[in-house]
C-alpha cells in the first residue's frame, strides 16, 4: 500500500490499484502472465509475472517499463534501501 492505494496482482494477468478507503478501482495494468509478487517503492510498483518479465509501473507519469528477466524471479526490497533486488528462483530454457 502507498498513499492510500492498495496494489493487487492476480492470476488473471492483471495488476489492480484500488482505493484503500472505498475499494474503487483507480487503474489496472495487464501483464503477459499471472502476477506473483509486487513491491511498491518511491511511487513505482514493481511486479513479477509468470511471463518472465519484471514490470515497473509509474502511474503518476502514466508509464510502464517491462524488462525481460528470463527467469522465474522473486522481488525483494529493504525498508531502508532504495533498491529492488531481483532474485532467480529457477532459470528457464535458453531461447
Amino acid at each position: 500500500m502507498m498513499d492510500g492505494t492498495v496494489y493487487i496482482g492476480s492470476d488473471r494477468k492483471t495488476v489492480y490499484a484500488l482505493d484503500a478507503t472505498n475499494r474503487t478501482e483507480q487503474w489496472r495494468y495487464e501483464t503477459g502472465g499471472m502476477v506473483h509478487s509486487s513491491v511498491v517503492m518511491d511511487g513505482t510498483v514493481y511486479v513479477r509475472s509468470s511471463d518472465e518479465y519484471v514490470y515497473a509501473l509509474e502511474w503518476y507519469w502514466e508509464s510502464a517499463v517491462a524488462v525481460q528477466a528470463g527467469c522465474n524471479c522473486g522481488l525483494v526490497t529493504s525498508g531502508s534501501s532504495d533498491t529492488v533486488y531481483v532474485g532467480v528462483l529457477a532459470m528457464s530454457s535458453v531461447r
